[in-house]
């Protein structure tokens, strides 16, 4: 997570949704593909073997119910994804929303105290 530098050293209270960060490499290596074969699930675009401290924050929540309820609505409402291969290579669309799927799916609640260090 990028934090500013005020809060590198605040000690954070709560939790916060955070999502992976975004593998470039692999999304760039996907949107350059010359076909992406009918049915096949988009590669994976997010490191979520990264250290938790570099996730990207979402939201922050003073209870982890409240935060486990965001996570599970925010699961909920990518219902429609992921994309799959249509035989063309993928559009710009495609390759965003497949990103943005992928974080979502993987969220996690996270005690605020791991971005406080």
């Amino acid at each position: 997570m990028r934090t500013h530098p005020a809060l590198a050293t605040a000690v954070l209270a709560g939790w916060i949704l955070a999502t992976p960060p975004t593998d470039y490499d692999a999304l760039r290596a996907f949107a350059r593909m010359k076909t992406w074969a009918k049915g096949e699930s988009a590669p994976e675009m997010v490191r979520v073997n990264a250290p938790r401290k570099e996730w990207d924050n979402l939201r922050a929540f003073d209870t982890a119910d409240a935060c486990e309820h965001a996570r599970e609505q925010r699961k909920d409402a990518a219902a429609t994804f992921p994309l799959v291969g249509t035989g063309a290579p993928p559009t710009d669309y495609e390759v965003f929303e497949n990103m943005v799927y992928q974080g979502n799916q993987r969220a996690e609640c996270l005690d605020a105290s791991v971005f406080g260090h």
